[in-house]
């Protein structure tokens, strides 16, 4: 039985607000599994991947332990080696993906300890994350690149403020809201703008980062409380501002199928159109829509996130001279295509101009 195999024995006997001791011996068991590997001439991804599950679900035994939790992280120095896998996973970003996608999980779940654990996180990360973000296109696929954007932003929301100010510059933000303008995506668009809101006080936003005393303007009307609907119409206002360098249009529809299934506008007055999206940067088609089964407990309106892929469509038409009706087709049978997000058929309103 491989030490893999022994760790995930262990933690399937390990109930629930129990044996609390049991699990921080076994997150240090873990610990030592990460260096081992970071030993290795070549890091083992599935192997790796694992143990990273593993610390995911002690996480979230050790959750109403937290203070414990933290204190037992710093001593046996997880996070440094954690810091270290990363940078070898990015190496080979591409071999590499899933388990870096399960090393940005593992990261928000120790956040998720608290704003002590929080801070931690960030001071350790923060400047890998930016790096990753606002590298070029070359250098990192797009979806590593979102992938690592939504992480940050996780780690950044309540992240004390000492800590934000102190690990970020100008620069930062100066280049996200650069990206903003060229990254042809509208999901990264709202991302960077949550990340920049995240990252600065109202005093520091817009200094010059964009080129109309108008977009200044719609920029700063975006509030907190409704930041997806203000979001909308600020990057509807930049994408068109772009004339040949826009990399997002964006067309308000009336209806979206997948097969017989019919999507539904997200339940907000404020959200008059249902906005789709249709990215260059990324090669997609985006929209958001209403959440298909709403959690037990759930009080508020839950907003999910479509993307239909490059690969996802076989071919498509257009009848009418304003993109009246939009016709895509997908390589997926019908009853297959909401779980692959294939999109069957969009009818699109006239473009409002």
């Amino acid at each position: 039985m491989s030490s893999v195999d022994d760790l995930e024995l262990q933690l399937a006997s390990v109930q629930k607000d129990k044996g609390w001791q049991l699990c921080c011996g076994l997150l240090t068991q873990a610990t030592r599994l990460i260096d081992q590997e970071l030993k290795a001439s070549e890091i083992s991804a599935l192997s790796t991947g694992r143990v990273l599950r593993a610390i995911q679900r002690l996480c979230s035994l050790l959750f109403t332990y937290a203070d414990t939790a933290v204190s037992h992280i710093k001593d046996i120095k997880l996070l440094a080696s954690l810091a270290q896998l990363y940078d070898r996973l990015l190496i080979r970003p591409l071999k590499e993906a899933k388990c870096f996608e399960e090393l940005l999980d593992t990261l928000t779940l120790i956040a998720d300890f608290g704003p002590n654990a929080k801070g931690c996180v960030v001071e350790r990360f923060f400047r890998r994350l930016v790096d990753v973000i606002l590298a070029t296109k070359s250098a990192h696929t797009f979806a590593l690149r979102m992938e690592t954007l939504r992480a940050a932003n996780l780690l950044l929301e309540h992240c004390p403020q000492a800590v934000r100010v102190h690990h970020h510059t100008d620069d930062d933000t100066t280049r996200m809201a650069t990206l903003l303008k060229t990254c042809g995506d509208y999901e990264m668009q709202v991302a960077l703008a949550e990340a920049i809101f995240r990252l600065t006080q109202r005093s520091e936003r817009a200094t010059g980062w964009f080129d109309s005393p108008e977009l200044t303007r719609a920029f700063l009307r975006i509030r907190d409380a409704d930041f997806e609907i203000d979001c909308r119409l600020f990057l509807n206002s930049l994408n068109q501002s772009m004339g040949s360098r826009r990399g997002v249009f964006s067309f308000p529809c009336k209806s979206i199928f997948i097969g017989d299934f019919q999507l539904r506008k997200p339940r907000d007055s404020a959200y008059v159109d249902y906005w789709v999206d249709f990215n260059t940067g990324s090669k997609s088609v985006g929209f958001f829509c209403e959440q298909s089964v709403a959690e037990e407990g759930e009080e508020e309106d839950v907003w999910e996130t479509v993307v239909v892929k490059q690969h996802m469509v076989d071919n498509y038409s257009v009848r009418g001279a304003c993109v009246s009706v939009l016709y895509v087709s997908g390589v997926y049978p019908s009853n297959s295509m909401l779980a692959e997000c294939s999109l069957a058929t969009l009818q699109a309103a006239p473009v409002k101009h």
